[in-house]
């Protein structure tokens, strides 16, 4: 069987190396797979295995001579203008086709300019009115799309990590032993959040010093001028680290003790199931979608770390954080559940294999 995956970029993004790793978990199950790339942008290693095919200029001509040249057996589209591209060209050639939304609709996407929130719109009523599937990467993003956009032939499909994989990395390179009490991963961008964990940072401002906290933010994008500013103004570059987007952030993620998720939404989450299968603890807003789930249902223990929801109010989320944090300080916190426990739930409900077989089958419909 060939499947194709059509995704924007290749970046180092979760949906991105979610994709990648999504074909090879299909490859790896016996099938052919390529990846559509709608740019230039390609970041990620891509194994040899998988052809990799760029598309710049006449997207939807190109793919659809595409799919009538190479017959595949099904297509899979990550992020909206993939979704767009993907679905129409499917409906034509007839090929089996799947979405895949990794946003929390109804949050996240307010929080997008006003046109990218119109043709965001005209997409999903687009794959509504073409009854296109679509695989949503946690319940809430389910409930979210038949809501606003009617959208009632979706299934749930989680996205995974190679647990494996992340230890072989996070075990290379060099750290020159800096170890971190907190972190932020992520792109520097508003949806995020990394405003919330700054603040809290500004309002905790003597007691890091006093202790000497060590703080790692781990991430580019639009906002990393203005918070490293912040930073800056506030003499604590000493104590908060600016290092940029990393290929490789495991290792520093192995360093740390807590991973700070202060986000305005999120689809899933990714970086809560890296930083935990590393054994670094995780803080957490409760936004929608994916770490209030991740951490309610597959580990209740940790709960107690979770932070008011700041799309609802951020000043209380900063002041939540801000407790968090202090708590942690002064009176140092391990992880509940054993690494191994954590290890093991990891691998059953967050399996490549179990959710790229899931994926082929949402095809069959």
């Amino acid at each position: 069987m060939k499947y194709v995956i059509v995704i924007p970029t290749l970046t180092v993004g979760g949906a991105e190396k979610i994709a990648l790793e999504t074909a090879i978990g299909i490859h790896e199950k016996g099938h052919q797979v390529d990846i559509i790339v709608l740019s230039n942008r390609i970041e990620l290693s891509v194994p040899s295995y998988i052809k990799i095919k760029t598309i710049t200029k006449y997207k939807l001509f190109n793919i659809l001579k595409y799919l009538r040249k190479e017959k595949v057996n099904g297509c899979i589209s990550y992020m909206e203008r993939a979704n767009l591209y993907a679905a129409i060209c499917c409906k034509i050639t007839k090929t089996k086709y799947c979405a895949s939304v990794h946003t929390a609709p109804k949050s996240g996407f307010s929080q997008r300019k006003l046109i990218n929130k119109f043709f965001i719109n005209l997409i999903y009523k687009l794959i509504k009115t073409l009854n296109s599937r679509v695989i949503c990467v946690c319940e809430g993003i389910k409930k979210d799309l038949n809501l606003l956009y009617g959208i009632n032939n979706s299934v749930v499909i989680p996205n995974f990590i190679n647990q494996q994989e992340i230890a072989t990395k996070a075990n290379a390179g060099d750290l020159v032993n800096k170890y971190f009490d907190f972190i932020f991963v992520g792109r520097l961008s508003k949806v995020k959040g990394c405003d919330v964990f700054i603040d809290a940072i500004l309002a905790s401002h003597d007691i890091i010093i006093r202790n000497k906290v060590s703080i790692a933010i781990l991430g580019g994008g639009p906002e990393r001028v203005f918070l490293e500013q912040k930073i800056e103004n506030a003499n604590l570059s000493k104590y908060v680290l600016f290092l940029g987007t990393l290929i490789n952030p495991y290792n520093h993620m192995r360093h740390s003790k807590f991973l700070v998720v202060p986000s305005y939404a999120e689809g899933f989450g990714l970086v809560v199931l890296e930083a935990l299968s590393l054994g670094c603890n995780v803080i957490y807003s409760n936004c929608d979608f994916g770490p209030r789930e991740i951490i309610s249902r597959d580990f209740p223990e940790m709960t107690e770390f979770n932070i008011f929801d700041p799309s609802i109010n951020r000043e209380l989320a900063v002041d939540d954080l801000k407790k968090n944090m202090l708590n942690i300080i002064h009176n140092g916190v391990c992880l509940p559940i054993s690494h191994e426990e954590i290890h093991r739930r990891i691998e059953d409900n967050y399996n490549r294999a179990l959710v790229c077989e899931a994926i082929i089958n949402s095809l069959e419909y």
